[in-house]
């Protein structure tokens, strides 16, 4: 499953680049996670030769301006969202008992 998120936020990644301006879903912190591997790539020194090695082109690559992140979630009185900023560090996200995320993610870009 790991490998086909992957493989989903790569070609997200992609599109972004084609200047398709989209809204993105989702409950996996695994695309959030290779979205924000590819823009602390992107601002790399060696990014060239780690995108060499790691099989990546620059239409993998995002920046931080390229795209916005909001979290989804309920409160009491109704939904709510809230931005997150990409981060060289995990994106904090609320889980319950068992792992898995309360609120979904949207990421806009465009």
């Amino acid at each position: 499953m790991v490998c086909v998120m992957q493989k989903m936020a790569r070609v997200i990644c992609q599109l972004v680049n084609g200047q398709v301006d989209m809204t993105v879903t989702t409950h996996s912190d695994i695309i959030l996670q290779h979205m924000n591997n590819m823009i602390s790539l992107s601002e790399r020194e060696n990014r060239e030769e780690l995108c060499r090695r790691l099989g990546y082109g620059s239409d993998d690559l995002l920046s931080r301006e390229q795209i916005k992140v909001y979290q989804i979630f309920e409160r009491q009185e109704g939904g709510c969202w809230q931005r997150i900023p990409f981060v060289h560090r995990p994106v904090p996200m609320k889980r319950d008992c068992q792992g898995i995320l309360r609120g979904q993610v949207t990421v806009e870009a465009g």
